[in-house]
């Protein structure tokens, strides 16, 4: 098509002015080629930064070598290669208009300016500037070619950085939080639809989720990701047990029972604290699953078992050398009851183990044996009488001790203060991680803008190949600037993410 146009005027200068005329008319260029940019299509009629368009110029010079002559001016339309669109001559404007007066010795400057804010099409059109002298014409070709104001193609542009940045995101960040998000409502639904999970088994499991939800805030994939793993080997372990743990677990609940069932004396001594400190680090234990099976609970439970049963077996022998020393005088009696006394006291303050409690047993049976001697020997004639000691004795009967002193508090830890340097080097890397981020994507669009639309005169006119060519760039501009990354890191250099 640009062949035989240009076969066309070359014609028309063939059989336009005469050879003579030819010969004494000059003009300099003989082509016009003009490059300009015309109003973005979305934004048309918008007057903002990157969608004006300037008018573009070219000057002809002309000159005669005879007496005075006049020519007349005429533009035609530039139409475009393919001729589906063109550059009306309205758009065109020659100055001076019309014509021009030629004498010898005295060049005349003749202006051609094209102006594109009409333009609708990009592309590459071809025209003709005519000059008359009478039925003589002579033809100066006039290329145009047209791209598209940079706003759009920026536009464009940025379309694509976006979604290549939300992708890269979302595959290094948003994809493994869902995921982790989904495991952790899966696993809370199948918790809520057992009705027997219970509660230590539960306040277990949620102790791990809320670990996987300080992780995700912290945006550590790899801790939140062995987070949830360790909760699910938490319900699995449940679940596959979950008959034995409710058997075992019962059985602690009755063991708890039974001490909130004791008399206040005997919930506050040392012995039985030690059984319900027993008792709470089982609890703890579950919560932490540090059982592995419900066999090792069992196990724990039957020592706490045989720690509760010797108690009440000692209680019990005690009670009933108590019966057994009303036997004797009252003088004789009291002396009794004050030694049995100091016994149980000795109980309540035992460690609660099989070798102390066997040395405490051992003293009693030993007491048992001096008792029944006594029994023996007393005289039931002998008259019962008060004799005063050195033993403070409650209204009761009972021997007052001293109270214990309960330990000092544990200190409290004191927070991080938000001005502490972790703080700010915190802030520092992501700050250095934004900038570093923002400048690349900058660096990579800018080249694409460079290669794909600055060294393209007449960008837009394949609309789908132009923009889409920019879509991709911008779209692989931070799939690019991730490779990068990951690449330097591959080779121990340290990089922004």
């Amino acid at each position: 098509m640009r062949y035989c146009w240009g076969l066309g005027l070359g014609l028309a200068m063939a059989l336009g002015l005469g050879p003579g005329a030819q010969a004494n008319l000059t003009i300099d260029p003989e082509t016009i080629t003009l490059v300009g940019e015309r109003p973005s299509p979305l934004v048309d009629g918008i007057a903002i930064p990157g969608n004006r368009t300037q008018p573009a110029s070219a000057r002809l010079i002309l000159s005669y070598g005879e007496g005075p002559v006049t020519l007349r001016t005429l533009v035609s339309d530039l139409r475009r290669t393919d001729g589906v669109a063109s550059i009306p001559a309205s758009s065109i404007t020659v100055t001076p208009a019309e014509t021009l007066q030629l004498s010898p010795g005295k060049p005349v400057v003749v202006t051609v300016t094209v102006d594109f804010a009409a333009v609708r099409a990009s592309g590459e059109f071809i025209g003709g500037l005519y000059f008359y002298r009478g039925q003589n014409r002579q033809v100066i070709p006039i290329s145009a070619r047209v791209k598209t104001a940079p706003l759009l193609p920026w536009m464009v542009m940025a379309t694509g950085v976006l979604l290549g940045t939300g992708l890269s995101l979302y595959r290094s960040e948003g994809r493994s939080r869902d995921e982790i998000v989904v495991q952790v409502g899966h696993l809370r639904n199948q918790m809520r639809a057992d009705q027997a999970l219970h509660k230590d088994f539960s306040l277990s499991i949620q102790s791990e989720l809320e670990d996987v939800f300080r992780a995700l805030e912290d945006k550590d994939w790899t801790t939140a990701k062995a987070e949830v793993l360790e909760a699910r080997n938490r319900w699995t372990l449940w679940r596959k047990y979950r008959e034995d743990w409710q058997a075992q677990l019962a059985y602690r609940d009755q063991l708890l029972g039974e001490f909130e069932q004791m008399p206040e004396p005997t919930q506050s001594s040392p012995y039985m604290q030690t059984v319900k400190n027993s008792l709470d680090s089982i609890g703890r234990k579950i919560r932490a699953s540090q059982y592995k099976d419900p066999q090792e609970l069992s196990t724990s439970l039957a020592e706490v078992r045989q720690q509760v049963a010797q108690y009440k077996a000692g209680e019990a022998l005690v009670d009933s050398l108590k019966e057994r020393r009303r036997d004797l005088p009252q003088e004789q009696g009291e002396i009794w009851r004050h030694n049995l006394d100091q016994m149980e006291k000795q109980l309540r303050n035992l460690t609660p183990d099989p070798t102390s409690y066997k040395d405490w047993q051992t003293n009693l049976k030993a007491m048992e044996t001096r008792l029944e001697e006594d029994i023996v020997q007393a005289l039931p004639e002998s008259p019962p009488h008060a004799q005063a000691g050195t033993t403070v004795l409650s209204r009761g009967g009972a021997i007052l001790v001293p109270e214990l002193q309960t330990l000092p508090s544990v200190p409290d830890i004191s927070l991080l203060n938000p001005a502490d340097p972790v703080y700010q080097a915190r802030a520092n890397l992501q700050w250095f991680n934004h900038i570093s981020r923002t400048v690349a994507i900058i660096f990579l669009a800018w080249l694409g803008m460079t290669e794909l639309y600055a060294n393209k005169p007449t960008f837009g006119a394949d609309p789908m190949r132009d923009y889409f060519a920019l879509l991709a760039w911008g779209f692989g501009a931070e799939l690019t600037r991730e490779s990068m990354v990951k690449a330097s890191q591959d080779l121990g250099i340290t990089l922004g993410r």
